[in-house]
């Protein structure tokens, strides 16, 4: 279930923002999180999509089920509740958060490197 937490003040004046914080392997809590959203606020002008983990999952060489996990929440989990309203609306910024891991892989963690790659693509 996703808990909002909007912050009381913002740093830039008369910019209004809220932080959810949803579990993004969780496929139905992020997509309840954005109907909240939507129904409370309309459709966000941006959402930041702020997630990364690393598996240690080195190419080649760790099981397909950890480098599919470090994907789903790094690349898939992150958009996609608002990705649809915002194509249909024809407005609104999507940012993710990536990693000069994804310029320069790192050494041990493939999934992650990958996942980072993909986001700043």
């Amino acid at each position: 279930m996703a808990t909002p937490s909007p912050l009381s003040s913002s740093p830039i004046p008369r910019t209004p923002f809220c932080i959810y914080s949803v579990d993004v392997r969780d496929a139905e809590a992020l997509a309840e999180a954005a109907a909240l959203f939507i129904a409370q606020h309309g459709l966000p002008d941006v959402v930041i999509a702020n997630a990364g983990v690393s598996r240690g999952a080195v190419t080649g060489h760790g099981d397909l089920r950890t480098f599919c996990e470090v994907m789903d929440i790094n690349y898939f989990g992150t958009f996609e509740p608002f990705a649809a309203a915002m194509v249909a609306a024809k407005r609104g910024t999507l940012v993710g958060i990536a990693s000069v891991a994804g310029v320069r892989g790192l050494p041990g963690s493939g999934a992650y490197s990958a996942s980072k790659c993909v986001r700043s693509a």
